[in-house]
């Protein structure tokens, strides 16, 4: 049995759900700056365009602040144990 080839998240379908929430944010004072496009991609890139895209929707819909990395996150597979260390991290 074959494993299913996944395509990883490109920089430019990444820009594209990114533009989507800052269309929605500005407004709030939300502004997506190069440094934070960096953080964020770190945390996403090894997801589908699917799976983030997906997250991009339910973040539109479902959030009504200005949204960080972690509204992102809730919405995708927990597949990776950066996302279980990150979730019992206090500061």
């Amino acid at each position: 049995m074959m494993c299913e080839k996944r395509e990883e998240l490109s920089k430019t379908e990444f820009i594209k759900g990114v533009g989507m929430i800052e269309l929605e944010f500005k407004n709030k004072g939300f502004e997506m700056t190069k440094e934070r496009a960096e953080l964020w991609f770190g945390f996403v890139c090894d997801f589908t365009k699917q799976e983030f895209d997906k997250a991009i929707n339910e973040v539109l819909v479902h959030t009504s602040h200005c949204p960080c990395i972690a509204d992102i996150v809730k919405y995708l597979p927990q597949r990776n144990s950066i996302y279980k260390d990150l979730s019992n991290y206090e500061p």
